[in-house]
């Protein structure tokens, strides 16, 4: 569990923020930038063309990549990703070979840029979410498998799995190709990787996390990295004070170390989820997506500030350099690309091709990823259930008296919906009862109206799951996790309380040890399991394993006790792989 957030950390954080540049009023949500109209395409990557003339954009709702004329914004060709929902790509050396990397499916898709055609995927399980390329090889940051994977180009091979932190979100390429640097969003460090040798040199602590991008200096010396530093060692009386928006700035000198902070929130306006990041010369450029806007870090100052705070579309989210000085933002859910110049007045804003299909969930998505909802506009939904996921934190809550802090972050992803009644004490039956408790009571904000919560409704039904990559290619069970579910309906004693199509969720409450005497815990479902670590209520137990060794001292957890460690292998291999 990360505490890093000091007391010492946040009264520096907090007393800094009165040196920086203010913005304007804080904007009502009818004043934000909005979801297209037609629904969206999911821009969230972006390359250029190495004369700068055409640029690149991944479109993760349509798992395709859009071909687009720099100068004009003229959509040119929409190319197929090789898979489902492309969050990262890159332009191979040779300049024609472009590289898709498809989160949902697992794969990565090499495209021929010539032609404009997918030329061949690459089976890469385990959620990849982004790509660079050095050297004929391709380098993927694989989420939920804490590894970078290596590909060799020519023989579309997976030729070594670099072990890194935890949840690697982000890479960047020092230009003399000899270090690769790997943000890990859920461990808060920096992997710092021998690109020749494919092993890891360094691991930076950086006081920080959901690293979402990171950018490096013209001469590779530093390393600059979106995330956030969550206070979650106070409890959560003031939701301005419960999370604070940083870039982190590393030296890339040695084994690497962390040089300093600059806070992006501002009192007026806040800062939320930043996510990409590009530099050029001494400004750095990060796109804050709870907030709608792209922030200007002057870095040539002793004390770095925000210059300037623009907002762009809704929800961006990669920020990328086009050859020639221009700064072009991914407006996610905004569907278009925002261009910004030296001078203020050059602005635009290129809107992509409307999708094939619209979805119920867009309004759903604009409300999870907006600050508005939240007081002080420093955090959103999706801050601390990162994709429908967990950020891997617990909390003091303060609106809640039933016994249970801390409390973790549940995952939302996996049929949610479906395992009423919510919440770690199962307290509220109704989801509308249950969104607006925690709006109004832990983030601080309005009573939403009924048709907002059935937005959110809709967008939490669709938090599906990717393909288990821990089980058989065909999708089926391995031969242990089929021992293991043997166990599990049997002398392990799960299905007692995980019963049901999910493994629980089904409205049973039990303790198990791990609360306060009687306080009884609303019983999780197992489905996806494998991606929520931590576990238990307190997210006490890092691993599977852990849940039933060192957090089972009662012995209250079913019969794992009487398991035999062969046995024990099995039922949890069958646990990873539900």
């Amino acid at each position: 569990m990360l505490t890093r957030s000091t007391s010492l950390l946040a009264v520096a954080t907090i007393s800094f923020l009165g040196a920086l540049v203010l913005a304007s009023p804080a904007q009502r949500p009818a004043d934000l930038p909005q979801p297209a109209a037609s629904g969206t395409r999911g821009p969230s990557a972006m390359a250029f063309s190495r004369d700068g003339k055409q640029v690149y954009v991944a479109e993760q709702e349509s798992g395709s990549v859009a071909v687009l004329d720099a100068a004009t914004g003229t959509t040119l060709a929409h190319i197929a990703s090789g898979g489902k929902e492309p969050t990262g790509i890159a332009i191979a050396d040779d300049g024609s070979t472009l590289l898709a990397v498809n989160s949902f499916s697992g794969t990565l898709g090499i495209l021929d840029l010539g032609k404009r055609v997918l030329k061949t995927t690459v089976s890469i399980p385990g959620g990849p979410c982004a790509v660079v390329s050095a050297q004929g090889r391709a380098f993927v940051a694989v989420g939920s498998m804490d590894v970078v994977a290596v590909v060799d180009l020519m023989t579309a091979k997976v030729t070594a799995r670099i072990p890194v932190g935890h949840r690697p979100d982000a890479l960047a390429m020092t230009p003399d190709r000899t270090t690769l640097v790997c943000a890990n969003r859920a461990g808060g460090d920096l992997s710092l990787i021998d690109a020749r040798e494919g092993k890891e040199i360094a691991r930076v602590p950086v006081g920080a996390i959901n690293l979402r991008g990171v950018a490096l200096s013209g001469d590779g010396s530093q390393a600059y990295v979106t995330g956030q530093q969550p206070h979650n060692d106070l409890p959560t009386e003031r939701p301005e004070a419960m999370w604070s928006n940083v870039l982190c700035v590393v030296s890339l000198k040695g084994k690497g170390r962390l040089e300093t902070t600059i806070p992006l929130d501002t009192p007026e306006a806040g800062a939320a989820d930043p996510y990409g990041v590009a530099v050029q010369g001494s400004s750095a450029f990060v796109s804050l997506g709870g907030v709608h806007t792209l922030a200007t870090v002057n870095l040539g100052m002793e004390t770095p500030t925000i210059a300037r705070r623009a907002l762009v579309g809704a929800n961006p989210r990669a920020v990328a350099i086009r050859p020639g000085g221009e700064v072009w933002v991914a407006n996610y859910l905004g569907n278009s690309v925002s261009v910004r110049s030296e001078s203020a007045a050059a602005e635009r804003t290129f809107p992509l091709d409307p999708p094939e299909r619209t979805t119920p969930r867009l309004r759903g998505q604009y409300l999870f990823a907006s600050a508005h909802l939240t007081k002080g506009r420093r955090f959103t939904c999706n801050t601390c259930h990162p994709d429908g996921n967990t950020e891997g934190l617990a909390w003091k809550f303060v609106h809640l008296h039933d016994d249970l802090n801390p409390r973790n972050s549940r995952n939302l992803r996996g049929g949610l919906l479906l395992t009423g009644p919510y919440g770690w004490s199962g307290r509220d039956a109704d989801f509308e009862d249950f969104v607006n408790d925690e709006i109004q009571h832990l983030l601080g904000g309005p009573k939403l109206p009924h048709g907002e919560i059935h937005a959110l409704w809709e967008l939490v039904n669709d938090f599906d799951l990717p393909p288990n990559p821990y089980r058989n290619p065909d999708g089926s069970f391995t031969a242990p996790a089929v021992r293991g579910r043997a166990l599990f309906a049997g002398e392990a004693g799960c299905y007692k309380c995980h019963a049901g199509g999910q493994y629980g969720g089904v409205g049973k409450k039990e303790w198990i040890g791990t609360s306060a005497t009687g306080a009884k815990l609303d019983v999780p479902h197992l489905v996806g399991v494998y991606d929520s670590a931590p576990y238990l209520h307190d997210a006490s137990a890092p691993t599977l394993e852990s849940i039933f060794t060192q957090r089972n001292p009662g012995q209250l957890h079913g019969n794992a006790h009487l398991l035999k460690p062969t046995q024990m292998r099995d039922l949890i291999e069958f646990l990873r792989e539900l």
